[in-house]
């Protein structure tokens, strides 16, 4: 979009010096500067409301909140991207955990936990990393996941042959201490949750 500011419509040569110069250019010229004014005045605010900031502005105060409201970022190269770890800290029982305060969340188990999840905003693919410090052999249940397969546990090499291979067992999360990691997504805003193998350390 082309900037509404049109500094070429004011006349640089007038008034010309040594002569009497006629009022209407003058008051031509101050028409364009207070019409350009207005347009620079219109568009520095569309852009205090809608630019990507690095950091807050002072004068006047816009805070950079950065929300791009679903909007997509295209053909850029990024680099020391960090997402939002999100402390939920020691808990038991049943939590629900929002997406929207961040990228990964942390917590500490101190009995057999049960977690929902909120949130979700959007309609392509989100998803979530939990890291879980166990405090000790509790369980852990995500609800309305759906976990993988446990595609031939008994099996010590690799194979194609799927002769007798029970697909109908889904990965259980261990109630093991330690620390467990997995990832919850989505690709319908939340509707179907899938969850990645937990990993136990």
């Amino acid at each position: 979009m082309a900037s509404s500011l049109a500094p070429t419509s004011i006349d640089a040569t007038y008034p010309v010096a040594g002569q009497d110069n006629d009022s209407q250019g003058f008051r031509d010229n101050f028409n364009q500067i207070k019409t350009d004014l207005t347009y620079a005045k219109a568009e520095l605010e569309d852009l205090q409301t809608n630019a990507v900031l690095k950091t807050n502005l002072t004068s006047p105060a816009v805070t950079a909140s950065n929300d791009l409201a679903g909007l997509a970022l295209k053909d850029f190269l990024y680099s020391e991207d960090v997402g939002l770890v999100s402390a939920l800290g020691t808990i038991t029982g049943s939590n629900t955990v929002t997406v929207t305060n961040g990228a990964a969340f942390t917590m500490t188990s101190s009995g057999n936990l049960t977690l929902a999840f909120a949130g979700w905003k959007n309609t392509g693919h989100e998803s979530v990393k939990l890291i879980i410090t166990k405090g000790g052999s509790h369980s852990v249940t995500l609800t309305g996941v759906t976990l993988p397969y446990l595609h031939n546990p008994d099996a010590h090499t690799a194979s194609t042959d799927t002769t007798g291979l029970d697909y109908s067992t889904r990965i259980t999360i261990p109630a093991l201490a330690g620390v467990t990691i997995i990832d919850v997504f989505t690709v319908d805003g939340g509707t179907t949750k899938y969850s990645s193998y937990p990993q136990t350390y």
